[in-house]
């Protein structure tokens, strides 16, 4: 993809397109015109003729002139066309080119519309005087303004979109625009795809031509990106850009971006690799400020939006929504007062859960019911009504499962609720879990989301069977990893957090391997999240970081799953 640099190149070299007009001796020959609603492109070819040069009309086509003139010079019947038709007329080579405005810009706009970034190299030097053009200084006005338009135009779609080509973004900026709050943000999202183009330094080239002295939020969030992105190609420049631009309010603000953004991750590791700038060039008060800022923002009440799928057998019952708000309620509740976590339910869709009593044929419908939707958490509340009397029920299993979280297979967590119907010509009996129950059962799969794992104290909610006591407290290795992974992206899990928190959670598995006479998964945990650090030192470029995670991996040898990616990232 060429620079921007090589677009304003473009733009400069367009004007020779528009060589000089024919000269003194060209618009000084005496022309006549006798025209009665005639082709303004017949009437073009014929003064072409008459002077011995080609003088082509595009887009004039419907245009009809009627025009009497007698032996007047070609550069005054020319200017007269022009501002009476609104021509933008210049010689092109030999040969001279008389477009309709309507329609030179109309196909301007059009490819402006398909991102073509030289979309503008023929009109703007016009526009801008850079070239001769027959017609009145307003003629040119008028293109100016016409142009300025459609650019601003076209910037709001794009801004409204988060999204366009960054050379162009950039070559635009060039332009006076309409409104010059526009620049700046179309600037930052040229800036930004230059980022994630790896041209930082037409990035930077960029932000110094433009953006240097702005504060707005757009601007806040493409220094963020372009900070983090000159950091981590290693250059020279990369210092020096933080000491002009730092302060850590700017930090605190682009911080907010990230958390509204929901990209906590990316957030953590910009204000982190501030603090470390911060703490390498001695600026002690600037590190204690960052410091309160990143324990303030994680320290946040996270609100997390739940869509819940509900068994459309049960949606029957004009009782079951309120019931599942109780619930999801009831969570929240206790998530809040534990960890400074919300749950709010967002959207209430039906769904039809299989018969089948396995997880993936669940997971699988759920996912068919959600769509095209993407929530941040979804709990899938199945019904299973029985048609006997609680004392007939015989499972199975044991155990029967009344719930499910699992923060491998994306931002999914399903419950079941039990009824019994029991009906005779004497008798009716209806039977429920108590309600503690279920909820008890949403509390203790939430916790799995956030990677707590099975222990054997009967007094925390993370024993791994229920019973008839229902406890809402936490055991505090649990709390921990909980806590520590309070802003992970369900969707993506433990890749989602960073690497203080990795750690954390890394330490706390290793003090809940030994605490479950079951089984608990402690040491597939530990794999997990080792991988989860090999991924972000090797995208932070530190090869040798991430191979010391990988070996960790192959250490562990299990799951199955995060080994085969560690030894693929290992022979990489």
């Amino acid at each position: 993809m060429r620079s921007y640099l090589a677009v304003a190149a473009c733009l400069s070299l367009s004007v020779a397109a528009f060589a000089q007009p024919g000269g003194p001796d060209v618009d000084k020959r005496e022309v006549s015109v006798e025209a009665v609603n005639r082709p303004l492109t017949d009437v073009l070819a014929d003064l072409g003729r008459q002077i011995g040069a080609g003088v082509i009309g595009q887009g004039t086509d419907a245009t009809l002139v009627t025009l009497s003139l007698s032996k007047t010079p070609f550069g005054d019947c020319m200017d007269l066309l022009a501002d009476t038709f609104s021509l933008i007329a210049g010689w092109e080579g030999n040969a001279l080119v008389a477009r309709s405005m309507t329609h030179a810009v109309q196909a301007v706009d059009r490819r402006l519309a398909d991102g073509e970034i030289d979309a503008l190299a023929t009109l703007m030097p016009a526009a801008n005087g850079q070239v001769a053009l027959y017609g009145s200084d307003g003629l040119r006005k008028q293109l100016a303004g016409k142009l300025q338009q459609i650019v601003s135009e076209r910037t709001r779609e794009w801004l409204a979109l988060g999204e366009i080509d960054p050379d162009l973004a950039i070559m635009l900026a060039s332009i006076q625009l309409q409104d010059p709050a526009l620049r700046p943000a179309l600037v930052c999202l040229g800036v930004r795809g230059l980022v994630r183009d790896g041209r930082v330094d037409a990035a930077l080239e960029a932000w110094n031509l433009y953006l240097r002295g702005d504060r707005s939020p757009a601007t806040t969030a493409a220094w963020a990106e372009l900070f983090t992105a000159l950091h981590y190609a290693a250059s020279p420049y990369a210092v020096a850009f933080w000491q002009q631009s730092f302060s850590p309010d700017r930090v605190a603000d682009a911080l907010g971006q990230y958390w509204s953004a929901k990209r906590y991750q990316d957030g953590l590791h910009f204000a982190r690799l501030n603090l470390r700038y911060a703490t390498g060039t001695g600026r002690s008060s600037d590190a204690a400020r960052l410091e309160q800022i990143i324990a303030t923002t994680l320290g946040q009440v996270r609100t997390i939006d739940v869509t819940c799928a509900v068994d459309a057998d049960a949606l029957t019952d004009p009782r079951t929504e309120n019931k599942v708000r109780v619930r999801v309620g009831k969570l929240s509740d206790v998530y809040e007062r534990e960890f400074g976590i919300r749950f709010r339910v967002t959207d209430m869709i039906a769904w039809n859960p299989p018969s089948n009593n396995g997880f993936e044929p669940q997971y699988a419908a759920l996912r068919q019911a959600l769509g095209t939707r993407k929530p941040e958490l979804t709990l899938g509340f199945i019904l299973e009504v029985f048609q006997m009397h609680p004392s007939q029920f015989q499972p199975m299993h044991k155990h029967l499962w009344i719930g499910y979280g699992c923060p491998h297979v994306g931002a999914y967590l399903l419950t079941r609720d039990f009824s019994f119907e029991y009906i005779t010509p004497t008798e009716a009996l209806e039977w429920t879990f108590k309600p503690g129950a279920v909820e008890e059962t949403l509390v203790h799969e939430m916790a799995h989301m956030f990677g707590a794992l099975h222990v054997d104290d009967p007094t925390s909610v993370m024993r791994p069977t229920s019973n008839s006591r229902v406890e809402w407290s936490f055991d505090e290795v649990n709390r921990q990893i909980i806590m520590a992974g309070k802003w992970r992206d369900f969707s993506v899990g433990v890749d989602s957090l960073d690497i203080p928190e990795l750690l954390t959670i890394i330490d706390r598995y290793h003090a809940l391997a030994g605490q479950s006479a079951t089984p608990n998964g402690a040491a597939q945990e530990i794999a997990r999240c080792h991988l989860a650090l090999a991924k972000l030192y090797s995208a932070r470029r530190e090869p040798l970081m991430a191979r010391q995670h990988l070996q960790e991996v192959l250490a562990i040898g299990e799951p199955k799953d995060v080994l085969v990616e560690a030894q693929a990232m290992f022979a990489g």
